[in-house]
């Protein structure tokens, strides 16, 4: 579950709690606001003394209660947003993008290629680059490169005609594509599994989500 909707649910939760104990509160003012006047207090008011002696302490005990529990999901909340981070930190570390091999640094020429970095201490498997693409005479064209493992590496490694590449001297790979002067467009995703053989995607926006 998303860090964020967990979050939302649990203020939702923190609002229900804070409302019953400003219930608790007001039945509580309530009944000290309607206490008989001191000329009534002997005769009619010292049986109520027990009485009332014991709803005060199950309404005290009740807000007690309520803000006990209160802080006990606060607690479980950091946890889970704790554990979620600790499970997301090698797959946040990795990335994949479109890049164009040309010589002379251009945008908007040269071959299509990727670029997928795994910037973590430890291999990930089980890669997959969805590719969709086209331009505007033409349907999307899906192209899926499978990898069965990408090692740790400070520098990206280059995929190009569905394989790993190395650039050839004087070339190099342009970050930031723009294919729009051509008509052309293109979407990539990735897919992959971390070392705690935990699935994860990132969509073509680069946003990074668990899947299993």
């Amino acid at each position: 579950m998303p860090v964020v909707v967990t979050l939302k649910r649990a203020l939702r939760s923190d609002l229900v709690l804070f409302v019953l104990a400003m219930v608790a509160v007001i039945v509580l003012a309530v009944v000290l606001a309607n206490l008989p006047t001191r000329e009534t207090w002997y005769g009619d008011i010292l049986p109520w003394v027990e009485p009332l002696g014991t709803v005060l302490a199950v309404v005290a005990a009740s807000v007690a209660s309520v803000f006990a529990v209160a802080a006990y999901r606060r607690e479980v909340r950091r946890d889970e947003a704790r554990e979620q981070v600790e499970r997301s930190a090698q797959a946040s570390l990795v990335a994949a993008w479109p890049v164009l091999f040309n010589y002379d640094g251009s945008r908007d020429t040269g071959s299509s290629g990727y670029a997928i970095r795994n910037a973590s201490e430890l291999p990930i498997r089980d890669v997959r680059i969805t590719w969709l693409g086209g331009d505007k005479d033409f349907d999307p064209v899906a192209t899926h490169i499978d990898l069965p493992l990408v090692p740790p590496s400070v520098d990206p490694l280059w995929i190009r005609d569905g394989q790993p590449y190395t650039l050839l001297p004087g070339e190099v790979a342009v970050h930031g594509a723009d294919l729009s002067s051509s008509g052309r467009w293109s979407s990539l995703f990735l897919q992959f599994r971390d070392s705690a053989d935990t699935l994860w995607a990132r969509d073509r926006e680069g946003r990074l989500r668990q899947t299993s």
